[in-house]
């Protein structure tokens, strides 16, 4: 069993004609060897998601800056060239497709810089969006180096193929309350007292955003969507993968709600 890896290039998501020959991004990621040491810039407004993912990416080898939002991002981006960017996408103030279309619409030196999403959910239609707005690829949270790899495997194989998405859910045992090879990753990754600490951040984040979300009359069905969207990484991360499905359908329901009641006004 493995993670799941949703992995989506241009020519699947029928956006091709909206880039021109220029801004073809799919050459620099064909020119990276994941089993280099990389320059990657990780973003994601969750420390525990940057505590976790940049020591998994420390321990294969590569040299990880972290930032903490999409502002923060465009700031460092400026400053340096990166082989790759590792991007969250529900961020404040500026999210991970603003941030990347900024950068991709800036002359900067990562203009060209491969950018792969890293999100906790992402339908067909979102990761069509995702493609658009100048990323090369979509992976589900949590991300391990061996997905990367995959996904370094799968442009290798062929740049322009139209890679059609995978139902992620029948490979993913969601059916068990753990997905032990998320822990067992973990376990071999971090030392015994940052794991420790770490998941002792992960429970007292769970405790705190489920009581959040349980109390629905005080919370708008976006605040309820954005919350459970954000909390799905989290305990993906952790390996909750029975938590992480009812969160993902909390997340999928209440958004339901939203543009409801958008189109009502």
């Amino acid at each position: 069993m493995r993670v799941p890896l949703q992995i989506v290039t241009a020519e699947a998501a029928d956006v091709s004609e909206e880039r021109g020959e220029d801004d073809d991004l799919s050459g620099s990621l064909l020119d990276l060897d994941i089993r280099a040491s990389l320059d990657i810039l990780l973003v994601d407004d969750n420390p525990t998601n940057l505590l976790v993912g940049g020591g998994l990416l420390r321990a294969a080898g590569h040299r990880v800056t972290e930032a903490e939002n999409g502002r923060e991002a465009l700031e460092v981006v400026q400053g340096r060239k990166f082989d790759l960017i590792l991007m969250d996408i529900s961020m404040p103030q500026i999210d991970g497709v603003q941030a990347t279309r900024i950068i991709r619409g800036t002359a900067g030196p990562n203009r060209n810089t491969p950018i792969v999403a890293v999100t906790a959910h992402a339908m067909p239609a979102e990761r069509r969006r995702l493609l658009q707005a100048g990323m090369q690829a979509c992976m589900i949270k949590p991300f391990r180096v061996s997905d990367l790899e995959e996904l370094f495997r799968k442009a290798k194989r062929d740049s322009r193929a139209a890679m059609k998405s995978e139902a992620a859910d029948e490979e993913h045992e969601e059916n068990g309350d753990i997905d032990w090879s998320v822990v067992k990753s973990l376990e071999e990754t971090l030392s015994p007292d940052l794991l420790t600490s770490t998941l002792i951040k992960i429970c007292a984040e769970i405790e705190r955003e489920v009581a959040l979300i349980s109390d629905l009359t005080k919370s708008s069905p976006r605040e309820i969507a954005e919350r459970a969207h954000k909390l799905a990484g989290t305990t993906a991360l952790a390996g909750a993968a029975r938590l992480t499905a009812g969160l993902r359908l909390v997340e999928t329901a209440q958004g339901m709600r939203t543009r409801k009641n958008f189109r009502r006004h």
